[in-house]
């Protein structure tokens, strides 16, 4: 018989952890059919009909089959390299520069396995989405080096960082704006992390997959854009927050040409191309009116005030109000549960879908996503309320 342990089964899968956002999808299936209301709260944006444009091109693409090389459709790197170069201040080679991906996540896996022998370590602040398991299963090192929490929010800890580079280490992960967090790096931060990498001869692979979920007036920028460091860096982003595609499963990575080289080897081997009618809809949403996005950013904004009004009366629970992103960060060290039994009730008692903290290797916290209509983030702002004062520390 074959099991969990069994022989035909990879060692080095023994002991990494399912992805923490996707553990709790039996179980909301299966409450779902016994009645129970599962709040409508997303992550990513969402909207209730793709805009024209980007449905004729999916209709033409679909009656017009074309099957584009590995590196992507051409239209479609084109308008990425203009709109990246355009917000970086440099040129960008669509035919040399750009690899389409399905979704930011198979493109920093791409990035990964292209980078990394075994043994080599990867700087990752922490907390951090589920990038850890990720550098393991590809025989890396991760280090995990905590993200400073201060008064007003989080912000990294340069000095920090650069404590923990060894002659292994082969890159630093910035993520900006930061999941699970909310941290968005100034430009302060991002000075210092390239004098580390160009000190030190690093790459920084910058996770930018919420560029535009900012709040309170800020601005993402990228590291990419800082005098030389077009060449040191691997800047890595999502359809499905900048264009709400979340359905499309889109990507795209912009870097040097030889980086962009290897990549391209390793896509080959995962699937030989992206869907071409997905990339017909992400050219579309790229080349055509941009008024349809002029929302959502505002959105999230409310939805984050919404809860954030509520959340510091709610006595047992902290948190700091994300600068961008998606999610609240709360800590649930003064409830008298652990953050994974919390995270247990929470779906099972009250229709919150919460991931447990022990998954971005911050165990006292819980993510919770404020993604949705006004009337979920009100249902979520009562339910929480009750729920935290259920497992309030007596």
């Amino acid at each position: 018989m074959i099991t969990e342990e069994s022989k035909f089964i990879a060692q080095r899968l023994r002991g990494i952890p399912p992805l923490g956002s996707r553990v709790y999808e039996d179980k909301v299936v299966a409450l779902r059919k016994t009645g129970v209301e599962i709040l409508s709260l997303s992550g990513s944006p969402v909207v209730d009909t793709m805009p024209l444009h980007i449905v004729e091109a999916v209709t033409e693409a679909a009656r017009r089959p074309f099957s584009p090389s590995t590196r992507g459709l051409p239209e479609l790197r084109e308008a990425l390299a203009e709109m990246v170069g355009q917000e970086i201040g440099s040129d960008v080679d669509p035919n040399r520069e750009v690899l389409i991906t399905n979704g930011a996540m198979q493109a920093l896996y791409i990035t990964m396995t292209a980078l990394l022998d075994p043994g080599d370590e990867i700087i990752i602040p922490s907390p951090s989405f589920f990038f850890h398991p990720m550098v393991h299963l590809l025989r890396g090192k991760p280090v995990l080096v905590p993200i400073a929490e201060e008064d007003k929010g989080y912000s990294l800890d340069p000095d920090n960082i650069e404590g923990h580079i060894t002659p292994r280490t082969k890159f630093f992960l910035l993520i900006t704006p930061h999941n699970p967090t909310g941290y968005v790096a100034p430009r302060s931060d991002l000075k210092r992390i390239k004098a580390i990498a160009e000190e030190h001869d690093l790459i920084v692979v910058s996770d930018e997959s919420y560029e535009r979920l900012v709040y309170d007036g800020r601005r993402h920028e990228s590291i990419a854009s800082l005098p030389g460091m077009r060449e040191r860096t691997v800047m890595v982003r999502s359809f499905t927050k900048t264009f709400a595609m979340g359905e499309w499963r889109m990507g795209y990575i912009v870097t040097s040409e030889p980086l962009i080289n290897a990549f391209l080897k390793v896509l080959q081997y995962m699937n030989i191309r992206c869907n071409y009618i997905c990339q017909r809809a992400a050219w579309a949403a790229v080349t055509g009116p941009q008024d349809w996005l002029a929302s959502i950013a505002m959105a999230f904004e409310t939805n984050r005030n919404l809860l954030y009004e509520a959340i510091p009366s709610m006595e047992g629970i902290f948190s700091h109000k994300p600068e961008g992103g998606s999610f609240a960060w709360i800590d649930v060290s003064g409830l008298s549960t652990s953050a994974e039994a919390f995270c247990d009730d929470l779906l099972r008692s009250f229709g919150i879908l919460g991931t447990a903290g022990s998954y971005f290797d911050s165990p006292n916290h819980v993510r919770i996503p404020f993604g949705g209509k006004p009337d979920a983030i009100e249902k979520l702002k009562e339910r929480l309320a009750v729920a935290v004062a259920k497992h309030r520390r007596r």
